[in-house]
């Protein structure tokens, strides 16, 4: 684990996992391989043309861009934001109260909360989209809040 006080960029990242721990941007970009982040501070963005790309508890929003695989999110349980998501191939699934603003083929907008604080983008060309709540410390997990799921091959 590399652990940075400062906004970093990470290009063809080498690194198992990356915290920071101020509220700052963190870029991470990847040709090839997985990419997960934990605790950010700040807003994220994570890009990579294969792989999949997992996000925990980023308190800045996040912007994420892949070509091939999947990308989750979990984020605390009374967060709010709003999302813009989008994927050719596969399946989005939000296990967030979503107030739907716009839906076009597979791509969907809308907002969570009622003062959304963080902004999510996340386009994947062949992939899974997951946005979920953090799951509980202490003791099995509850049913979380209704949310939406937008299968492939939904028009």
């Amino acid at each position: 684990m590399c652990v940075w006080p400062f906004a970093a960029r990470v290009e063809d990242s080498f690194q198992k996992g990356l915290e920071v721990r101020t509220p700052l941007r963190l870029e991470v970009e990847t040709g090839s391989g997985d990419i997960a982040i934990s605790r950010a501070g700040g807003r994220v963005r994570a890009e990579a043309g294969s792989g999949d790309i997992s996000l925990a508890e980023v308190a800045g929003g996040a912007e994420v861009a892949l070509g091939s695989g999947d990308v989750r999110l979990s984020l605390p349980r009374d967060s709010q934001f709003n999302l813009w998501a989008e994927t050719y191939s596969g399946e989005i699934e939000i296990a967030f109260p979503l107030t739907l603003s716009k839906k076009v083929g597979r791509r969907l907008e809308g907002r969570v909360g009622e003062n959304p604080t963080a902004q999510i983008r996340i386009k994947t060309s062949s992939g899974d989209i997951s946005i979920r709540p953090r799951p509980l410390k202490d003791g099995p997990r509850r049913g979380g809040p209704p949310g939406a799921t937008l299968k492939g091959g939904q028009n």
